[in-house]
């Protein structure tokens, strides 16, 4: 299971492991970050 957190600030989607680690960061588009935050499974 990954987290992504969404900054709506700058539209940033910061994704870490379960350790915490940073794993990836991406923009997404304006459209769809007002999910104050997004969780998937791998």
């Amino acid at each position: 299971m990954y987290f992504g957190w969404i900054h709506l600030e700058d539209v940033l989607v910061t994704t870490a492991n379960e350790e915490g680690e940073i794993i990836g960061r991406h923009i997404v588009p304006k459209q769809i970050h007002y999910g104050a935050n997004i969780a998937w499974e791998d």
